[in-house]
């Protein structure tokens, strides 16, 4: 098992994409949670998601377990 379980939720919007992340330290039993907002790319909403990524994610995105994207 991974030290880290990283989960992450976003939402597409008409205006905002939205990310809230789930951080959990097994090692130390430290969590925490970040939420993040990014602008909508209506042509292109998967860029939305990546660049929401960037902002509230701090580690590489092959390091996050599980991954829910939906569009509201």
């Amino acid at each position: 098992m991974a030290d880290t379980t990283i989960r992450v939720a976003t939402d597409v919007g008409g205006t905002f994409t939205d990310l809230v992340c789930f951080e959990t330290n097994h090692k130390t039993g430290e969590s925490r949670i970040v939420t993040a907002k990014s602008d909508t790319t209506p042509l292109n909403f998967e860029q939305g998601v990546l660049n929401v990524l960037k902002k509230g994610v701090s580690t590489p995105p092959r390091s996050i377990s599980s991954l829910t994207a939906r569009r509201s």
